[in-house]
């Protein structure tokens, strides 16, 4: 049986700002959909038409939901609405997105939809950490949708950008590297799209350790007293439910280290999940270039095969251009692990100083 929401405790801090900012996003991507049906809308299909009657269906629906939770359809109108608009006219569009119909209304439905899914997941954590049988699981610390929405507007961005720029010309590598970002083949547009949607998980991430950086700051200034394990719940919580608060109770309060453990492994879950994609960056080089190879070896032709000669002038011309991708996604690797490295060091040096400044509490004279 599905338990019931009602159960849930009033939320407290920064949780109370949650609802509002969500549906403020919602008529922002309900508002976004509508011009980008008035734009592309003319001459679609009733497919198209059907789908869009559904989306906007969803945003009314969660848009009049009053309940402690926000409905289920706004998650799936908000990705179905990111869908949609990636699809028509861009999928269908013969010469890639840079090359046809305007990109601003796609930009616009990505971008309040990945506030709409970040809001939403953010909700039913916060939710579901207050009282973990009233909230249907599994829930996540960061919306991997969200994610991939926000990479969608840095790709489409991009692009938007490429096609005004003049093509590169030379052979220096900055030439050969934007030759290889601006490339027309579906894997080079795959490692540009996956390495904006890595980039969009590391902004969603660089965004909560801000929160968790300036909850450590609020504590520290915050008047001692007797209790400090209070005091780090009370100032903690403005900011929504922060890593810096479970580090400061599992060090203040005893038997604390549990709820921090469960906290924790949240946050590794989308780490790992961060850190497979950048994996698949080099990888997805590699294919390009090793399709490119095959092809290139299969279209050889014989000169003269009594003499055995080999004309490799007509096959080998292009070989240049497969290699490309293999420079885009080690360049791409190198540039995600390098924030992930930087993310990373800055999340250890947050958790050593909660650890001293805990301690240094765990001393203070009553």
């Amino acid at each position: 049986m599905r338990p019931d929401p009602v159960a849930l405790a009033p939320p407290a801090g920064a949780e109370q700002h949650l609802r509002p900012r969500l549906s403020a996003y919602a008529a922002g991507l309900g508002i976004a959909f509508g011009l980008y049906l008035a734009v592309h809308g003319p001459g679609a299909g009733i497919v198209v038409w059907a789908c869009a009657g559904l989306i906007l269906a969803g945003l009314a629906a969660g848009l009049a939901g009053r309940g402690p939770l926000p409905s289920p359809w706004l998650r799936r109108a908000a990705a179905g609405s990111v869908a949609l608009a990636l699809a028509v006219p861009l999928a269908v569009a013969p010469a890639g997105p840079a090359a046809g119909a305007p990109l601003w209304p796609q930009i616009l439905i990505a971008l309040f939809a990945s506030r709409v899914l970040a809001e939403e997941s953010e909700l039913r954590f916060s939710a579901f950490w207050r009282a973990p049988r009233a909230v249907p699981a599994p829930v996540a610390l960061q919306s991997g949708g969200s994610a991939a929405a926000l990479g969608a507007v840095l790709a489409l961005v991009f692009y938007q950008l490429a096609g005004r720029a003049p093509a590169a010309g030379g052979t220096g590598f900055g030439e050969v590297l934007w030759g290889a970002l601006t490339g027309d083949s579906a894997l080079h547009r795959a490692i540009v799209v996956l390495f904006c949607v890595v980039l969009g998980h590391l902004f969603e991430a660089a965004a909560r350790h801000r929160r968790d950086r300036a909850a450590l700051a609020a504590f520290q200034a915050a008047a001692p007293g007797p209790d400090p394990a209070a005091r780090a719940r009370e100032v903690c919580g403005r900011y929504g439910r922060t890593w810096t608060e479970m580090l400061l109770t599992r060090a203040l309060v005893p038997g604390g280290g549990a709820a921090a453990d469960a906290f924790e492994a949240f946050r590794h879950a989308s780490r790992r999940f961060v850190y497979g994609l950048v994996a698949l960056l080099p990888l997805l080089g590699f294919l390009g270039t090793v399709v490119g190879l095959a092809a290139a070896m299969a279209a050889l032709p014989l000169d003269g095969a009594a003499e055995g000669r080999v004309d490799l002038t007509g096959s080998l011309a292009g070989l240049a251009l497969k290699f490309q991708t293999t420079l885009l996604g080690l360049v791409a690797s190198l540039v995600a692990s390098l924030l992930l490295a930087w993310l990373d060091k800055s999340e250890s040096e947050l958790a050593a100083a909660c650890a001293v400044l805990a301690a240094a509490e765990a001393r203070r004279e009553p």
